[in-house]
């Protein structure tokens, strides 16, 4: 049990939470989204997002909403809802300090989250940076895409260079993909042709990265 939630919002998510997990012990996975098919799923959902409502999250808030993401990644819905509040900063903050969850489940998503703010202030860069340092392959490459999507402002070769000695050769293939080949930056040519000539690069880019 997680303890002491600080108010009656948090202490109601983790109520839903502690059903949650006795429901799933005998929970046959047969479905990408099983989780989806607690039966006070609805329930759970809502108490999420009251809590991620609230203007200041504490720790255990933040524990609590991090399983939240977690459970609900096959679809996201936490995750959107985070979308459609973006505009507010305690939101966009509750986000930035979910890329430090100990779940990679919900690290991914909150990249991916930030990913779609217009402008990436100073706090949000800090953040996706460290994220490309993540221990998970699929957060480096999230964050990396939520860093490179963004053309006005910032320079997407310093994190383009960087995934490109990456170990993951997937992660290699996305940052090869960064640039049109017509548009390639000078600076990054002779980089990118030795990445894209890797045989496990080489193999992902003939097949279109399937």
């Amino acid at each position: 049990m997680l303890s002491q939630p600080t108010c009656e919002a948090e202490r109601q998510l983790e109520k839903r939470l502690e059903q949650f997990d006795l429901w799933s012990v005998s929970e046959a996975y047969t479905d990408d989204d099983w989780e989806a098919n607690f039966p006070d799923w609805p329930g759970l959902i809502w108490e999420a997002e009251t809590v991620m409502a609230q203007e200041t999250q504490s720790r255990q808030g933040l524990v609590l909403i991090s399983r939240c993401w977690a459970i609900s990644e096959e679809d996201e819905t936490c995750a959107d809802w985070a979308r459609q509040h973006l505009q507010q900063e305690h939101v966009r903050q509750m986000v930035r300090q979910l890329t430090g969850s100990a779940e990679s489940r919900t690290r991914w998503q909150a990249c991916d989250v930030l990913g779609s703010l217009l402008v990436l202030d100073a706090a949000t860069l800090t953040v996706l940076e460290t994220a490309l340092e993540d221990q998970d392959t699929y957060v480096r490459r999230r964050a990396f895409l939520a860093l490179t999507c963004h053309l006005g402002g910032i320079d997407p070769q310093p994190y383009v260079r960087q995934m490109l000695s990456d170990v993951d050769s997937y992660n290699r293939y996305v940052a090869v993909n960064r640039y049109d080949p017509q548009s390639i930056p000078a600076a990054l040519q002779d980089q990118i042709h030795a990445a894209a000539q890797d045989l496990e690069v080489a193999r992902l880019l003939a097949g279109d990265g399937q």
